[in-house]
């Protein structure tokens, strides 16, 4: 019956592994340490204290550059195994915690969760083992929530990050959106290409997975592989970049640019926060072929209600026909086209 227990300085995990040892000594004791903050790891596979030059601190109660002479020597003689787990498991760790007591658990204090959850699907570990994961801490920021939400499905493996490159002409959104239905879009952010994309738009896509993938490795999903199969068909090349760091911090909020040379409208929507939303709008639209969709940003909130940026064109003599359309549509819209900010940041 393995229990999971906090790296970190080692303190905790020192403490545990004495005195689980004293009473059940073939209890596995095993530590847990964030990826980019592994002292106590590294210093016992390397049989002595090593320092680290650069702590990733966001496990920051767990974040230290050289662990305790002490501790290092318990450890060394008891804890039978050390983790180490990422930022997208650590989150999903929090919400586990979240929704299993209603507490909110730090990050470091829910490193054990998230090794628990890693070590189990290693091992191929069934419901009748008993796991044991010390929660340690909720020292919790908003600063860091906002963090913790945003990556919590994609490391709960319930949500994939995916980045296509297509033709960016009429109706290619319609495809895009054909080829993932009927999974939930969590999140879309497209810009229109320009010529020196050759006529290609990226465009990023979160796709809400139906199942988790079962093996530890998230590029392994048989459902996404499924999902990119659908958009080969429909001429659209894809690839997962759910275990992409750099596409998950940065890239996906950076697909922008300045407005088409011919201008474009930029409408606001508040959209209901229910499957389908999306997929009405752009069948919607799509049923009028002058106009082009240059722009869409949308990312599912836990809200009642999505707030939507698109920029669009519309030729002069449609705008009659382009409000009846808004009307229609029946969600809430703000005309931004000549918001400071648009003019400033995409003139």
């Amino acid at each position: 019956h393995p229990l999971l227990v906090c790296g970190g300085g080692g303190g905790l995990l020192a403490g545990v592994a004495a005195y689980t040892k004293a009473v059940s000594p073939k209890t596995l004791v095993i530590g847990v340490e964030a990826v980019g903050a592994d002292a106590m790891g590294r210093s016992l596979r390397a049989g002595h204290r090593v320092v680290l030059e650069d702590v990733d601190r966001f496990a920051e109660g767990a974040a230290v550059e050289r662990v305790g002479e002490e501790t290092f020597r318990v450890c060394d003689e008891l804890v039978d195994d050390m983790i180490t787990v990422n930022v997208d498991e650590i989150c999903a760790a929090v919400n586990d915690g979240f929704e299993d007591t209603r507490a909110i658990l730090e990050p470091a204090g829910a490193l054990a969760i998230a090794g628990l959850k890693k070590w189990a699907a290693a091992h191929a570990i069934g419901h009748d083992l008993g796991l044991v994961a010390i929660t340690s801490g909720a020292n919790c920021t908003f600063d860091r929530l906002r963090i913790v939400a945003e990556r919590a499905l994609l490391g709960q493996r319930r949500e994939a990050l995916i980045a296509t490159r297509m033709a960016d002409v009429p109706g290619a959104m319609l495809r895009l959106y054909g080829a993932i239905h009927p999974r939930n879009v969590t999140e879309l952010v497209y810009r229109s290409s320009t010529e020196a994309s050759g006529g290609k738009a990226t465009i990023f896509v979160s796709v809400e997975l139906e199942a988790a993938p079962e093996g530890d490795d998230p590029s392994e999903s048989a459902e996404v592989a499924a999902i990119l199969r659908n958009l080969k068909r429909v001429d659209i090349s894809g690839a997962d970049m759910s275990a992409n760091e750099l596409a998950k911090s940065h890239m996906r909020y950076m697909t922008g640019g300045v407005k088409p040379k011919d201008g474009e409208l930029l409408y606001r929507f508040d959209f209901p926060e229910q499957k389908g939303a999306l997929k009405h709008f752009l069948e919607s639209f799509n049923k009028h072929p002058r106009w082009n969709l240059t722009l869409l940003h949308y990312r599912y909130r836990g809200a009642e209600m999505s707030k939507v940026l698109t920029g669009i064109q519309v030729p002069p003599e449609d705008r009659l026909e382009f409000q009846k359309f808004l009307d229609d549509l029946q969600y809430r819209y703000v005309d931004e086209t000549d918001n400071v900010v648009y003019e400033v940041f995409c003139d």
